[in-house]
């Protein structure tokens, strides 16, 4: 993360434990730990599960912009699954908003950034999950243009050629998982208005060892290799004129997720 130099990083699936570190330091929190080693980024969390306060979503500030304001929200639905004490558990997600303004130039106006994470088993119930967060996406951002980022579980069919379809299609079936399909919960942002960041275009026929050394999409290492991270701008996001570009782009470099991380560059 220090190399990429990052102005705000946007984590899923984050547990706060206490850790001890390369030198031997013994941390209480381990996002704490991550957000002071990264040069003293402010720290903003909120749990994606009712009654599970160390375990959602995190976004890590750093001194080039300046928070205004954070705020977070639970998702309607989620899948059920089995304990094993026996007992049904419906797998909650949430969103996280953070509003910032950039330190260079705040006569721009802030715009927000909304972190989340999608169930890992139902499109039906990521459906429902993109549908919740579209009712509260004003509430989120506060009507500023925003950009929302996060594993969504989700993925397109186009970006897929036919035998690494038929490779997700087993990986799913072998966990008795819903067989993999074009995500009707994506095209419920893009029939919004949303975005799709990472530009079209890229080698997404390349295998795994091929896309480790050329961009590809792949955000999910496999195998099979998947992209299941996206960025989307809003719909509104043309009226925040301070903005000149945006683009997006896997870092194939990272070893230290199973998800490599979508970088997003946005030019004043």
């Amino acid at each position: 993360l220090m190399r990429l130099e990052p102005d705000i990083v946007c984590l899923q699936e984050v547990r706060r434990l206490s850790l001890q570190d390369t030198d031997g330091r013994g941390r209480s929190d381990s996002i704490e730990a991550l957000a002071a080693d990264l040069g003293g980024f402010d720290l903003h969390f909120a749990h994606a599960t009712p009654g599970v306060e160390t375990f959602g979503n995190a976004a890590l500030v750093g001194n080039n912009l300046r928070l205004i304001d954070a705020r977070s929200c639970f998702l309607e639905g989620g899948s059920v699954i089995r304990t094993p004490a026996g007992m049904e558990k419906r797998i909650v997600r949430g969103c996280l908003a953070v509003e910032v303004l950039p330190s260079m130039m705040e006569s721009s106006g802030s715009f927000s950034v909304l972190v989340t994470h999608w169930d890992h088993i139902s499109e039906a119930q990521r459906v429902q999950q993109a549908q919740s967060l579209l009712r509260q996406s004003t509430q989120l951002s506060k009507g500023f243009p925003h950009m929302l980022v996060g594993d969504l579980n989700a993925m397109k069919a186009t970006d897929y050629s036919s035998v690494q379809w038929d490779a997700l299609e087993q990986r799913n079936a072998d966990r008795n998982w819903a067989p993999p399909t074009a995500s009707a919960a994506l095209e419920c942002l893009e029939k919004t208005g949303y975005m799709d960041l990472l530009p079209l275009g890229l080698d997404a026929t390349a295998d795994e060892a091929t896309a480790r050394a050329s961009a590809s999409p792949w955000t999910l290492v496999g195998p099979p290799p998947a992209r299941v991270d996206y960025a989307f701008l809003s719909p509104d996001w043309n009226d925040a004129s301070c903005w000149a570009s945006a683009t997006a782009w896997v870092d194939h470099q990272a070893i230290g997720s199973d998800h490599r991380p979508l970088v997003v560059d946005l030019g004043l």
